[in-house]
């Protein structure tokens, strides 16, 4: 099993020049049914309790992060919130616009070291995805028209 990559331009903001990257390409999402289809195809659980435990472990975590609280899955990671807000001058001035000075909330996950150890670039093999080879097909034609 390889993860597939395409390539991207990008343009540096500083003079305007031109690299590119390699960068995960698209892949089908696994939803929370397939999660549960997969877990059941492995256990002696039945998918509609997968399901609902799936069900009940969003909920509470989104119970404990509107609690400004963190979130530890073992051996999956942490969900955590961070808050985004604006810049004063001053402690008593920041403290004085208090919650007024929130701007956002972002939802952050840091992956457990069991998860980083398994996914990482020493692990994985990589290969272009199907869009990489056709792109690739493509130029190679278009310089044989040259």
């Amino acid at each position: 099993m390889s993860y597939p990559y395409v390539t991207r331009a990008i343009k540096s903001p500083k003079d305007k020049s031109m690299a590119f990257y390699v960068q995960s390409a698209r892949q089908a999402v696994v939803d929370m049914d397939e999660l549960a289809d997969r877990i059941a195809n492995g256990s002696t659980v039945g998918r509609p309790d997968i399901k609902a435990v799936l069900d009940a472990l969003q909920f509470e975590i989104i119970q404990a992060l509107k609690n400004g609280r963190s979130v530890r899955l073992d051996e999956i990671g942490t969900i955590y919130s961070r808050l985004k807000s604006e810049g004063f001058p001053t402690q008593e001035a920041c403290w004085k616009a208090g919650a007024k000075a929130v701007r956002k909330v972002t939802v952050c996950f840091r992956r457990s070291q069991e998860i980083a150890r398994e996914v990482n670039e020493k692990t994985l093999s990589f290969e272009p995805s199907e869009l990489e080879l056709s792109r690739k097909k493509a130029a190679g034609a278009a310089e044989e028209g040259e």
